[in-house]
């Protein structure tokens, strides 16, 4: 887990975010191959929506988020945006990123931008006046499940109970994350059953798969099968 703030500078339109990253936990910048094993990558934010190494502490209107050095093959992201006190409104955001990389190169290797405006997150805000240097968002991601992060039970629950610290000034959170942890656990499960599409699987075909289709969709189908038993820790 990496947890980074960043602050706008000023304006109504303004953003003051936190932010616990993931799709898999953040590991170092290997120099290339796919070690260590699971999905390891970093996750930077930008002030603009061309992305660089850089990871800015104040973000205007628009700024994007960029995901590097996730392992080979294909990966979906999803970052659900929340409003933070001062400026806690009521709902959420989610955008939802995929893609395919036929060989991980490094750490430093851009996967995957996600451009982000205001307008996109203003439902969040409805109501609700700027304060301390505009509005607040909290920003999570679901890496106590991701089928790519190799984790024990008990990691898996270190991490959220972590989670469930960090946030402990939100009376809600404990309550909305045992609502939405289930959902997002069946939805990788939908995920992992991807391999049975005919099209999904030619695009596998393109990006350099090597295995036999049946071998690969009895190999999801366990996978899918395994995280089915995970969705029980969530409640």
């Amino acid at each position: 887990m990496s947890t980074r703030t960043w602050r706008t500078l000023g304006g109504a339109a303004g953003l003051s975010t936190l932010l616990v990253v993931a799709l898999g936990p953040a590991g170092q910048a290997w120099a290339d191959g796919q070690a260590p094993a699971g999905n390891n990558g970093t996750v930077k934010i930008n002030n603009e929506a061309t992305p660089n190494q850089d990871n800015d502490p104040h973000v205007g209107c628009s700024f994007s988020v960029s995901l590097y050095g996730y392992d080979a093959g294909a990966q979906t992201a999803r970052l659900t945006f929340e409003g933070q006190a001062p400026t806690r409104g009521s709902g959420s955001v989610s955008l939802s990123a995929g893609w395919t990389t036929a060989h991980r190169t490094g750490g430093n290797q851009l996967d995957q931008t996600v451009p982000v405006s205001f307008s996109q997150l203003a439902g969040l805000f409805k109501g609700v006046a700027p304060a301390h240097q505009g509005y607040h968002v909290k920003l999570t991601a679901d890496v106590m499940l991701h089928p790519g992060a190799v984790l024990s039970a008990s990691l898996r629950q270190r991490f959220r109970r972590a989670a469930e610290e960090i946030y402990g000034g939100d009376p809600g959170f404990r309550t909305r994350l045992a609502a939405y942890c289930p959902l997002f656990g069946l939805r990788w499960v939908l995920i992992l059953l991807n391999e049975f599409l005919p099209n999904r699987w030619r695009q596998r075909v393109a990006a350099g798969a090597g295995d036999d289709w049946a071998d690969a969709k009895k190999r999801q189908l366990a996978k899918a099968a395994s995280m089915l038993g995970q969705i029980g820790e969530c409640v």
